[in-house]
């Protein structure tokens, strides 16, 4: 029978392959522009096939990210998720809740995390304004993504082969007076959000409603979008209000990307209008 294998141990005690792993990553968590193999292999003088197998592996756990054009290593998307938990101390669910909660409070909207399941959004997380008066949305429900602002915010940045596939197999169906339905129609839309970063809707989805939403970068492709629903006329149309609300909910998508490369079990817990607060009109557009 074979001895188990046994791990190398540098003195001290220290399992060899951890230590190297440890210090590599220190050395591109504090270089700024991040660095190449042939740097950390100089640095922690490895011979350089050794440092090569090194970054591979971390990059392949999600501990580095490689920029293809320059061969650098940074800190990739698994050791900045970790991070955020160890940061606030909380579950990742609960990291993604405070920061829809926080865009709503911010926006004075309704603000919700959705997901893509095919041709369809599905609400993962939404959180009300905690004061101002807004539309109310409720997890666990799903919409037809070519009507929806989270739809097109995800569809817009797939690839071409991907996007081409969607509007062959999707059901543009006209759901209100202004709803897109012809593929054309909804090119032209995608491809504003591409230029954009975010995607909108007005009265697609329900009369008198407005959404905005923005991509949260996944991996490689997005698969969430964060967004915010109000009633049309607390947005006009090219007013200033769509740029300031496109920058928060953008800023606000850049800082879950991480988080939400990790799997989460989220959790359906947004409240209801109650008699203390404000009456709010139900909404379905997104």
């Amino acid at each position: 029978m074979s001895k188990p294998r046994q791990t190398r141990r540098a003195a001290g005690g220290q399992s060899v392959p951890l230590e190297r792993a440890s210090k590599a990553l220190d050395l591109v968590a504090r270089s700024p522009r991040g660095l190449r193999a042939i740097e950390i292999s100089e640095l922690l003088d490895l011979p350089q096939p050794t440092a090569y197998r090194l970054v591979r592996r971390l990059e392949k756990i999600g501990y580095l990210e490689c920029n293809g054009r320059d061969l650098e290593y940074t800190v990739g998307p698994q050791l900045r998720a970790l991070a955020a938990a160890i940061q606030t101390g909380q579950p990742m669910e609960l990291v993604v809740e405070a920061a829809v909660q926080a865009l709503a409070d911010n926006t004075g909207m309704s603000a919700y995390l959705a997901a893509r399941t095919g041709s369809q959004v599905a609400l993962v997380s939404v959180r009300l304004p905690s004061v101002s008066k807004g539309a109310s949305i409720f997890p666990g429900h799903q919409y037809p993504a070519h009507a929806t602002a989270s739809g097109r915010a995800i569809i817009a940045f797939q690839g071409e082969e991907a996007i081409r596939h969607f509007l062959q197999q999707a059901k543009l169906e006209r759901i209100t007076e202004r709803s897109v339905t012809t593929a054309d129609q909804l090119i032209d839309e995608l491809a504003q959000a591409r230029k954009n970063g975010f995607a909108t809707v007005r009265d697609e989805m329900g009369n008198g409603l407005w959404a905005l939403a923005a991509p949260v970068a996944g991996n490689p492709l997005p698969q969430f979008a964060l967004g915010v629903v109000a009633l049309a006329s607390q947005v006009k149309a090219g007013s200033d209000t769509v740029g300031r609300i496109a920058r928060m909910v953008m800023q606000t998508a850049d800082d879950l990307r991480d988080v939400l490369a990790q799997p989460i079990a989220f959790r359906d817990t947004p409240r209801p209008p109650t008699a203390n607060r404000r009456r709010r009109t139900t909404t379905r557009t997104l």
